[in-house]
């Protein structure tokens, strides 16, 4: 049992209400996706098996942004679904894998030991790391987590409580970017390819060229039984299309209401 587990089921948490999974990919793979109606699990050069990777509530994603424009069909399509659609899940981490694997984490948490913080599946797991480090899935979605102070005398941390202190401070690390998914992102495995037909879709996020497309409006709203959200495609870099992205996310999360409206 790793460090992050213990500490889960050896405190007294209060768990955050539950979010949606949301699998986020490159527009290009929509058409194999429509078509095989699943989102197929791949090989991870990281784990060395085959996997799908979703993240808890946010569209975090994983591939390396660049500073060209990018080709639509290059833009990311997030795919937001019931969390249950998952039937059991390999593993849970709270951070993004590929970019420790990458070793693009600050040095305080990069010399820790990964394997401390693979949280193995259990009920409720996602919403104890919310519950433990933000308080809420609200503040989850906002990056807003407890106090450093409030958080050490909470759980009453001591020295070698290294690991523990080491995630809070990654949850609460300033880059200056507007949304940096380097930080506390719950990352969930499956081993299992995802069926779109069951109902368990809630919503497409794609770039809005796409949904010109009869065929796709119609697999989205008659086959999946979910919502397609588009998105504007100009002329900007990478980076740029994830705020727009996230804008999406947070009003779909308040019409189905997952978040408030703080406007």
């Amino acid at each position: 049992m790793g460090i992050l587990t213990e500490f889960l089921l050896g405190n007294a948490i209060r768990p955050s209400k539950q979010l949606p999974l949301v699998h986020t990919t490159r527009a290009i793979h929509l058409k194999k996706i429509m078509t095989a109606q699943l989102i197929k699990a791949a090989y991870c050069e990281i784990f060395k098996e085959d996997l799908n990777y979703f993240f808890v509530g946010r569209p975090a994603y994983k591939h390396k942004f660049t500073d060209t424009i990018a080709a639509y069909w290059e833009l990311p399509v997030c795919f937001i679904m019931n969390f249950h659609i998952i039937p059991s899940a390999k593993r849970i981490f709270p951070f993004d894998t590929g970019a420790f694997h990458a070793k693009r984490y600050p040095s305080f948490f990069q010399i820790t030991d990964q394997n401390e913080f693979e949280v193995p599946y259990f009920p409720d797991a996602p919403e104890r790391i919310m519950g433990a480090f933000f308080g809420s899935a609200e503040d989850y979605f906002y990056l807003n987590p407890k106090s450093e102070r409030d958080f050490e005398q909470e759980f009453h941390l001591k020295v070698f409580d290294e690991e523990i202190r080491a995630l809070h401070m990654l949850a609460s690390l300033k880059t200056g970017d507007g949304f940096d998914d380097r930080r506390l992102c719950i990352e969930v495995q499956s081993s299992s390819n995802i069926s779109l037909d069951d109902g368990n879709l809630q919503a497409v996020i794609c770039p809005s060229i796409y949904l010109d497309d009869k065929k796709l409006i119609e697999t989205i709203e008659g086959t999946w039984n979910a919502q397609p959200i588009p998105y504007p495609i100009h002329s900007l870099n990478y980076g740029n299309y994830i705020g727009l992205i996230y804008e999406r996310v947070e009003q779909f999360y308040i019409k189905r209401g997952l978040l408030r409206d703080r406007r």
